[in-house]
Parts: C-alpha cells; sequence; structure tokens
C-alpha cells in the first residue's frame, strides 16, 4: 500500500487505460449500501479526481483483468532486481511472477505443499 498515496493504484490503472468507478449514494439513501458504481468520466487528458476514501472507488470490472496484469509486471521488475538468493525474491515470484521461472515455482510449491500434506506435516 502506497502511504503517500492512497489512489496511486487507482491513478496507475486510469494511465495504462483502464476505467474507474466511484460509488454515489442513490438519492434518499437510507444507508451506504444503497448506491451505485457509476463509471468517472474526467475531461480528456485528464486523470480523475479522488476526493473521496480509497474504498468508494474501483477499477471497472471489464478492466480488472487489465490492472492486475499491469501489478504484474510492475511487480516482475521489483523482482528481477532482487538477486537470486533474496529471501522474498521466491515467495514474490510465487505471487506475483510471471513467466516459466515463477510458473516453474509455483508448480514446485504446489508439489511440496502436497507431499507435506501427505506425510502429516501440515495436519
Amino acid at each position: 500500500m502506497n502511504t503517500t498515496d492512497p489512489h496511486a493504484h487507482l491513478r496507475a490503472a486510469f494511465t495504462a487505460g483502464c476505467r474507474i468507478q466511484a460509488w454515489h449514494l442513490n438519492a434518499g439513501a437510507a444507508n451506504s449500501n444503497d448506491g451505485r458504481w457509476d463509471t468517472l468520466s474526467p475531461p480528456e487528458g485528464r486523470e480523475p479526481e479522488f476526493g473521496c476514501a480509497p474504498h468508494l472507488y474501483r477499477v471497472h470490472p471489464d478492466d480488472a483483468p487489465r490492472a492486475d496484469d499491469l501489478q504484474r509486471s510492475w511487480a516482475q521488475t521489483l523482482i528481477e532486481k532482487l538477486p537470486d538468493g533474496h529471501e522474498g525474491r521466491n515467495s514474490w515470484l510465487i505471487n506475483y511472477g510471471i513467466g516459466p521461472e515463477a510458473d516453474w515455482l509455483r508448480t514446485e510449491h504446489d508439489r511440496n505443499a502436497a507431499a507435506r500434506r501427505e506425510d502429516g506435516a501440515d495436519a
């Protein structure tokens, strides 16, 4: 989480071409659940203004896979900067990595987890 700009992930998604939606309450709403997601339409060339808390915004559901790809490619760039022996590198590769090395690690991780369950180590 970016502590400087809580809307950084939304700004990055918008820059990548994703649509952003905001939660708007319906007229006469009895509570905060009585609302709808509306797609923001900022002026051409400008990003949306984020004046509310981040949980009141989201990437349009149809654009979410693109936003996930953006996050994965950003994470992959960071992973590639870590030395092979770095303690958190494999964890990052398993969770966010793309490509053959990440696929291989996920397969090995799943295989090892299954073996531990069979041995009763994870019971």
